[in-house]
């Protein structure tokens, strides 16, 4: 039966099911069986043949929704409809079907930590100095998430306070407890001040993972030399700083999605559309079922980093410069990553392989003018990042990772890693434009050469794709890696302006050569969503009478496929922030107890420059490793103006 409706267009809305129901109770004397319980959230723009058909499978009863059907004279011409044909006819006029309805949830949570330390300082001679430190710390977090939800209350007059008078609906509620004890030490040595080393290490337990992987060892060694102290250049009238770095270290990192990932957890969702709810005793009982896999040799992350540094200062630190260089190797990364098909599941929380972050930084700060009235300084920072996969988990050379944000597209995986290659790479079709006049003959037929998508019948307007592996058909095989979501580098830069009492600071921050991937114009630039606005470029999508256009027509075949014409270049230059103050001659503030005060007015995110189509390039809503530049109805970062005192007494 289920298969003959479908052939109707009439689509279910379990929304809907609640007042259904209970308006079904009170016709159940009048009617003798329910077969179906139907949304007529349906077209009235023809008669459906099909609809006599159904006066032969009475009883039946049809439930209209005024407020979906909207013109009172389409809701009397479905109601006569159907009462012509034996039915009986309820309406309701709730789109969601829920009524007046209300919910309130209350979150709890409470962290906590406690942390000693014992110092101790030594100076051996005149040339040797120690610095000790041992310390202990504990902390934890818990968190409880809590509600109640009633749809189908009777009145909207007494507010929250009328809950009780509708139907309660299932609350998703959440606890989170977790605890972490650490163990640390640090040694300082120098000599004469000019050569320096360090040692430190740390031993940390976290309540994230199984019991024989719960601790964690992570030690550190550095050397400096300070060889502006050294004689040839300590009476240097130049050259204020001089230092040289070298250091390496282990770190760790915890965080799992929740503290419970290594266990085998058991889910319930009674009453829902995916529920397991089975018949007992003629009586329906939920049904609990295993979520996710049980993962016994989950560890913690661990970075391990190779840092070489070198800092200048000259004419007494008017020009200082920071320059690091650092290799970062990490392994046993904590993801929620695919699972292979025979477990069982489709996603856990595992340690995948192990990642190469390369870089550079550079930090150059000038003080370009000193008066005794006026100061000029500027600030400049700019970093370079190479991020390579060297391994994934048990031999596998390839990982793809799914987004979920849409139903039509969730099953594809818009996101590939690959060892040698950097994470989170782009997946798609490369995209080349809509097929025109000229890629059909006299018959309507392609001409050679010129590859349909995946076997449909192709027109002018739909979305070509590239064949990458010539076979002459688009598939699946010809996707390929069509972005980066990695910043070639990124930056800022800084001026100060200081003028008798006001200041002025201008801020700018840009990054340069990260995809983004633009997931809006996936709906609302494809058309193929009825009763959806789409965005102004649309406009010029291909039709008859703009056959030159490569924006996709109306209802294009191939429409549903992440491919790079979504692909956006997401550099930007942006003027981060502007701030203006004045600080009050001490004087005049004396008498009122107070030392010092300033009044400023501050402007963030005020101008950018960028080719990225959306309203921000600064996006990242799927943000995660394997998953970066994602842009799917992100709120832009907004303007912002304050204005504001500050007093020290």
């Amino acid at each position: 039966m289920a298969q003959d409706f479908e052939k109707l267009n009439i689509q279910w809305f379990p929304g809907h099911m609640t007042k259904a129901q209970r308006m079904i109770e009170e016709h159940m004397k009048q009617v003798d069986a329910v077969c179906e319980i139907l949304d007529a959230r349906i077209p009235m723009a023809s008669r459906n043949p099909d609809i006599d058909r159904l006066a032969g499978e009475k009883p039946r009863i049809v439930v209209l929704n005024r407020t979906d059907l909207a013109d009172p004279k389409a809701t009397a011409r479905w109601r006569a409809a159907f009462q012509r044909q034996g039915m009986t006819v309820l309406e309701t006029d709730s789109r969601s079907g829920k009524g007046v309805n209300g919910a309130i949830y209350w979150t709890d949570q409470t962290s906590w930590s406690n942390e000693n330390t014992l110092n101790y300082k030594k100076r051996l001679g005149r040339s040797h100095n120690l610095d000790l430190m041992a310390g202990l710390s504990l902390q934890g977090q818990k968190n409880t998430y809590d509600g109640v939800a009633s749809t189908q209350i009777t009145s909207e007059e007494l507010g929250i306070a009328g809950i009780h008078t509708g139907n309660y609906q299932k609350v998703q509620s959440n606890y989170y407890d977790w605890r972490m004890m650490s163990a640390f030490l640090r040694a300082n040595y120098n000599f004469r001040y000019k050569y320096y080393l360090t040692f430190s290490f740390r031993a940390d337990g976290s309540s994230k993972f199984p019991s024989d992987n719960r601790w964690g060892y992570f030690p550190s060694a550095g050397l400096s030399w300070n060889f502006n102290r050294e004689n040839l250049l300590k009476k240097s009238e130049w050259m204020s700083n001089g230092k040289l770095r070298l250091s390496w270290g282990l770190t760790g990192n915890n965080r799992t999605q929740t503290p419970y990932d290594f266990y085998s957890q058991i889910t319930v969702n009674p009453g829902s559309g995916n529920s397991l709810d089975y018949v007992f005793g003629g009586e329906r009982v939920p049904g609990y079922y295993v979520s996710n896999m049980a993962n016994e040799r989950l560890k913690w992350e661990t970075t391990e980093q190779w840092n070489a540094g070198l800092d200048l200062g000259f004419f007494e630190d008017r020009i200082k410069v920071t320059a690091d260089w650092y290799d970062k190797v990490t392994r046993d990364l904590l993801l929620y990553a695919l699972l292979p098909a025979s477990s069982g599941f489709e996603q856990g929380m595992l340690n995948i392989g192990k990642i190469r972050n390369r870089g550079f930084e550079l930090t150059l700060e000038t003080v370009n003018v000193k008066t005794r009235q006026f100061q000029w300084s500027t600030s400049f920072n700019i970093a370079f990042n190479r991020n390579r996969i060297l391994g994934l988990v048990d031999g596998q050379n390839t990982l793809q990772s799914s987004v979920s944000w849409e139903t039509r597209f969730n099953s594809q995986f818009p996101y590939i890693s690959q060892v040698g290659k950097p994470t989170g790479m782009m997946y798609g079709f490369i995209y080349d434009g809509t097929y025109k006049a000229e890629d059909f003959d006299d018959k309507g037929n392609l001409v050679s050469g010129v590859p349909s998508f995946k076997g449909n019948a192709m027109q002018p307007g739909d979305m070509k794709y590239r064949d990458m592996n010539g076979d002459g058909v688009i598939d699946d095989y010809d996707r390929t890696s069509i972005g980066c979501g990695q910043p070639l580098n990124t930056g800022g830069f800084g001026n100060n302006f200081n003028w008798k009492n006001f200041d002025l600071n201008i801020f700018f921050a840009w990054s340069y050569g990260n995809d983004v991937l633009n997931a809006n114009r996936l709906v609302f630039e494809s058309g193929w969503r009825s009763q959806t606005n789409q965005l102004a470029s649309y406009a010029d999508r291909w039709s008859p009478e703009n056959p030159a256009s490569n924006i996709p027509r109306v209802n294009a075949v191939g429409r549903e496929e992440y491919s790079s014409r979504v692909i956006e270049d997401g550099s930007f230059l942006r003027l981060k922030n502007v701030s203006l103050g004045y600080t009050l001659p001490s004087r005049s503030l004396r008498k009122a107890g107070i030392s010092q005060m300033r009044v400023y007015v501050s402007a963030d995110n005020i101008w950018t420059l960028t080719g990225y189509s959306g309203p921000d390039p600064e996006v990242s809503t799927r943000n995660s490793v394997l998953t970066p530049g994602f842009d799917w109805s992100a709120y832009p970062r907004a303007f912002g103006f304050t204005a504001g005192v500050n007093l020290t007494f």
